[in-house]
């Protein structure tokens, strides 16, 4: 007999945290489900962690990739294995609430929505608060329930549900439906895949239940250095936003929607830019050549003078308006874009 979820979860490089993960899904108050962990050729104790547990849980299945992939792929082999009437993403450093699966499947009793969009619970000491707000912040009253003809357009051109793929159950058949799309290991893996989601979804259940533990200092957003792989994967998902493109002009999407996606390019590839400061300074050159490789030295050149020309007019106004002592902390911070862009002629505030 099929359980009614599948359970994924990507395992790379979390021996540290996995235990907790595991534990958190294996106590579910809600039993009737399969746990399908994907070991992406984990170099740690990941994979003995993993023996260990299915050696006391039947429910557990587990899937090795022969090398490394990515989260990706890892996530697709997930879909591709599951046999669950509905999906849970969890990702290995995170964990969920013990009621989470019951909930759900009290949500799911009458109604047979596509997805059920879950509230998340951001763990950590240094979560920027634009950052917490995004994820903690409901838009919309407890349970809304968005059909097909405002769901997409709430989504995309609003932005009001968040695109994360975790703290959401969704259809086990939507998530094959969508598994076609050729998904780059890169970041915003969860953009596309959500946007693809939520193009095809019929409705969705918008909860506020806080089911989700997101470990947030754990992952590339919220870890003060990025190495240069993690670099490199955030420089290459500007393939992202072309795969959506191409996907938006097949699906005779209105002119808004283009643009819409332009606009979200462009921020990303800012923040992007902006995290070149979280390179360790020896680094600095090969990063910009990244981007430059990844962008193309148009896409470069046209990133590089909007963020400089925003942190300039951003400080200025700052800088005129306030005593010297004041904005002394700025100052250093002019002095590091100076580090960062040292070919580029600035002028001085005295």
């Amino acid at each position: 007999m099929k359980p009614f979820f599948s359970i994924l979860v990507p395992v790379y490089n979390v021996e540290r945290y996995l235990r907790r993960c595991l534990d958190s899904l294996i106590h579910q108050t809600f039993t009737d489900f399969e746990l399908i962990l994907v070991n992406d050729a984990s170099p740690d104790k990941s994979q003995e962690i993993m023996e260990e547990y299915l050696a006391k849980d039947s429910r557990i299945r587990i899937y090795c990739h022969p090398q490394n992939y990515g989260m990706v792929m890892a996530r697709k082999t997930g879909i591709d294995l599951a046999t669950g009437k509905y999906c849970v993403f969890c990702d290995s450093d995170d964990y969920l609430d013990q009621n989470y699966l019951r909930k759900a499947s009290e949500y799911l009793s009458d109604t047979e929505y596509d997805i059920v969009h879950f509230a998340t619970t951001l763990i950590g000491k240094k979560i920027p608060s634009m950052i917490k707000n995004h994820y903690e912040h409901r838009l919309f009253p407890h349970k809304t329930v968005f059909n097909k003809d405002c769901l997409f357009q709430t989504y995309f051109l609003e932005g009001k549900i968040r695109w994360n793929l975790c703290g959401n159950v969704f259809r086990t058949s939507l998530l094959k439906q969508c598994n076609f799309i050729e998904t780059p290991n890169c970041s915003c893996e969860d953009l596309l895949r959500m946007t693809v989601i939520m193009y095809y979804a019929k409705n969705l259940l918008y909860v506020h239940d806080k089911v989700y533990y997101y470990c947030f200092e754990n992952g590339p957003s919220g870890i003060p250095q990025l190495s240069v792989f993690q670099f490199r994967q955030k420089a290459s998902a500007i393939k992202i936003f072309d795969i959506l493109s191409s996907f938006f002009q097949q699906a005779h999407l209105p002119e808004q929607y283009r643009k819409r996606l332009d606009f979200l390019k462009t921020e990303y590839m800012l923040e992007t830019f902006e995290s070149l400061k979280r390179l360790v300074p020896d680094l600095l050159l090969q990063g910009h050549q990244i981007l430059m490789d990844n962008w193309g030295k148009e896409n470069y050149i046209s990133i590089q003078t909007h963020y400089i020309a925003n942190l300039e007019e951003k400080y200025e106004l700052i800088a005129t308006s306030l005593p010297w002592k004041a904005t002394y902390p700025l100052r250093k911070l002019y002095d590091l874009c100076n580090n960062i862009f040292p070919s580029r002629k600035r002028k001085s505030f005295q």
